[in-house]
């Protein structure tokens, strides 16, 4: 079965998802609106608190992640809108990894910000203490996108934690999350590809799977700098994910197997593709959790038109 969409960007809005109490979105405010903001750093090597001065922010960066792509990092923020000081026992794992582990003492105002920028679900818990009471999301790695996500902690007068997951609501054009189940072919399209009957600069990336195990890989559509296309496909054995575009304007295609050491790049300017040539680039991982490429091409003589 082949499924085939067209990929585009349209409508800007604000979502909201929780767990717990819900939040104003506005509490999501940038370090601008939250007074001064601490040196970011690691957890302190002592097992004591972080101090969070009030009316301040202290950050953390554990990932130390580059999402690049089309694809935004998140954020975990606690906060301290009361009159009382409180210390708070933050965890946050991800990928079976504990990447944060540490209690911040927060002052009224205070806030603690842990930017999350490695493309992975993500669990959070806080327990505020002397509390028996602990706060729990979980974030799917399908919520990074183009839109700006956050997990808001947020102490109350009562000694309690709300908590609700944030995100904007962009429609994210080329961004692409997909599953892709054994026995199907998905498609996608970046742009618009004029039909004719030599498809005529058109492109295919063609990710499958001869495995006998699911795996996950991303794919980079790019020209320079600019990323055109981030494709995030989950593909399980004998299924296959398709991207069209128009070679024309593009220079390189990176592919990476998301929780294994396997990554390839292709770059479309050394391989030589005529421009009036249709071509497939295929990429397919092999049980020893490599990447094999290949590129094939119709042989047309690519002549420009008189002037």
């Amino acid at each position: 079965m082949k499924r085939r969409q067209l990929l585009a960007a349209t409508g800007l809005g604000v979502t909201s998802m929780t767990a717990g109490c819900l939040q104003e979105f506005g509490s999501a405010r940038d370090e601008d609106d939250r007074g001064n903001t601490q040196e970011r750093g690691s957890t302190p090597g002592d097992d004591s608190p972080t101090p969070v001065p009030a009316g301040e922010t202290v950050e953390r960066d554990p990932t130390d992640g580059q999402l690049g792509g089309r694809r935004s990092p998140h954020a975990v923020f606690l906060t301290n809108p009361t009159k009382t000081e409180r210390t708070v026992a933050l965890a946050i794992e991800q990928g079976g990894e504990t990447i944060l582990e540490e209690s911040f003492t927060i002052r009224p105002e205070g806030t603690a910000k842990v930017a999350i920028g490695r493309l992975a679900a993500y669990t959070v818990e806080a327990t505020v203490d002397g509390s028996d009471q602990t706060e729990t999301t979980t974030v799917e790695r399908a919520q990074f996108d183009c839109n700006a996500t956050s997990v808001q902690l947020e102490l109350q007068a009562d000694g309690t934690l709300s908590s609700a997951t944030l995100s904007t609501m962009m429609a994210c054009g080329n961004v692409v999350t997909e599953r892709v189940v054994s026995g199907e072919t998905v498609e996608h399209t970046v742009g618009t590809i004029e039909e004719s009957d030599e498809m005529q600069g058109e492109h295919t990336i063609s990710v499958s799977n001869p495995t006998d195990q699911t795996w996950t890989a991303r794919i980079l559509l790019e020209d320079g700098e600019i990323t055109r296309f981030d494709g995030l496909f989950t593909v399980e054995p004998a299924a296959t994910a398709d991207v069209h575009f128009d070679r024309n304007g593009s220079e390189s295609i990176a592919t990476r197997v998301l929780d294994a050491d396997a990554s390839a790049t292709v770059d479309l300017e050394k391989a030589d593709i005529g421009a009036c040539n249709a071509a497939t680039t295929t990429v397919s991982l092999t049980d020893e959790e490599a990447l094999e490429t290949s590129t094939i091409a119709t042989d047309l003589g690519c002549h420009s038109d008189p002037a």
